[in-house]
């Protein structure tokens, strides 16, 4: 990319003030990534000598600094490193490095890489968020890059070793990951049996076990949910990628399941890195459900069904029906395994929130049209899991509560429509159906 003339200039000119009378030849070496940048400048003189010369005022190295977006570009990004000359006749050259990592030398072409940058991956990434390259443009080092487990295993293996206190004889590192959700747990077994547990892995940011999964989604067309470091003192580190339900468990607003995982986020996960439905695991929400629902309206919605309930209570459960712009609600709050409460309908808000979600739904999967019945239900305040209805005759009816726990369905109301066929046409004319999704 063709540098602006205005630039060269201030930065010629900043330079050669800069340096000391009589020089003979500038060199300024520039390496950087994120908000990190080290700029060295030296000065030769006629006899050979080799002057170090501290910069006079920060704007000169703004000046360089300026140079990455300058010659930025959406495919091949900016450099790394550069080197700037001035000969004595005061002509620039600049040779720019897109290659190698920042704040080096290392050897790219060692097996520990990965090891010896890791404590660049969190400016490394800052860097990519900002001025990105397209992935088989990044350098093979890039934590964006990741493709090999094994160089994924290595950066983890530096990382967790670093970060333990003296006399440790294991080390456990284990991330669960969904979508844009990343839970690290970090186990550190003493000498004396004593195991320490943190949260967090410091040097290891989420942005490098997301690039990861992502790599390994390309490469697998599967992806993990769980991935597990496994590290004794003086042994071999052990790698293990499952796809074992992250999070605890997947979420169960109906049966006893109380994991951490949300249907609705692994639905989104399923979203963001489709495969084929027969490689998605057993427990896989997308495997019983193809359409997708807005996570920020779901959001909104469990705060409202919150704020609606009375407490304590064992499961909020939400029934709507729903034809054209007429929207009808329930909202049963289960006191026990056993005891109904049933509460008013949604107010004005929540209905044009149910809207929102009909239309939200009809924009991600439009061949199926709108669901007439849906059902809404929370176990616990953080999660919410969602049941919708396409086939169903049209109904303003509402399911018997059932006597045992267990979900109502469409079989529990009346076959028979008792909703006007105009909405009904009109509801199709709003959200218009592929016909071979109409249902008889």
């Amino acid at each position: 990319m063709e540098l602006q003339p205005e630039l060269m200039q201030e930065i010629g000119a900043r330079l050669i003030d800069d340096a000391p009378d009589g020089w003979a030849r500038i060199e300024v070496k520039v390496t950087a990534a994120g908000e990190r940048a080290d700029i060295s400048m030296v000065v030769t003189m006629p006899d050979g000598t080799v002057v170090p010369v501290r910069m006079a005022v920060p704007q000169t190295a703004a000046a360089i600094m300026r140079l990455r977006t300058e010659v930025y570009q959406e495919d091949i990004g900016t450099w790394y490193n550069a080197v700037i000359v001035i000969d004595e006749d005061q002509r620039m050259q600049i040779q720019y490095d897109y290659d190698n990592p920042p704040f080096g030398p290392y050897d790219v072409t060692a097996a520990n890489i990965a090891d010896q940058i890791a404590e660049l991956f969190d400016d490394l990434l800052e860097d990519h968020r900002a001025l990105p390259r397209l992935p088989w443009n990044l350098p093979d080092w890039h934590p964006a890059s990741i493709t090999d487990p094994a160089r994924l295993g290595g950066a983890v293996e530096g990382v967790m070793v670093a970060a333990a206190p003296a006399g440790w004889t294991r080390l456990h590192v284990r991330y669960e990951a969904a979508a844009d959700v990343i839970v690290t747990t970090f186990s550190i077994t003493m000498s004396d049996g004593t195991v320490l547990q943190r949260l967090s892995l410091p040097g290891l940011g989420d942005d490098v076990i997301a690039a990861s999964r992502r790599a390994y989604h390309q490469r697998e067309n599967r992806l993990w949910y769980r991935a597990s470091f496994d590290l004794e003192n003086g042994a071999d580190l052990r790698v293990d990628y499952e796809q074992r339900e992250p999070f605890g468990g997947v979420y169960d607003p109906d049966g006893w399941g109380d994991g951490g995982a949300d249907p609705e986020l692994l639905r989104r996960d399923h979203e963001m890195f489709p495969v084929p439905l027969d490689q998605l695991p057993y427990w896989h929400p997308a495997k019983s459900r193809d359409f997708a629902l807005d996570r920020d309206l779901l959001d909104q919605l469990r705060g409202a069904l919150l704020a609606a309930s009375p407490g304590p209570w064992y499961r909020l459960i939400l029934d709507v029906r729903a034809v054209a712009d007429v929207i009808k609600t329930r909202l049963v709050t289960k006191i026990d395994r056993w005891d109904y409460d049933i509460s008013a309908e949604l107010d004005e808000h929540g209905i044009q929130l149910m809207q929102a979600i009909r239309a939200s739904a009809y924009r991600t999967r439009p061949a199926k049209g709108a669901w007439y019945a849906a059902q809404f239900a929370l176990a616990n305040p953080r999660m919410i899991a969602a049941t919708l209805d396409y086939d169903a005759p049209p109904s303003w009816d509402f399911p018997d509560l059932p006597q045992e726990d267990s979900p109502a369905t469409s079989e529990d109301v009346a076959p028979t429509p008792d909703v006007d066929a105009d909405l009904v046409r009109r509801d199709h004319e709003m959200y218009p159906r592929d016909p071979n999704h109409l249902p008889e």
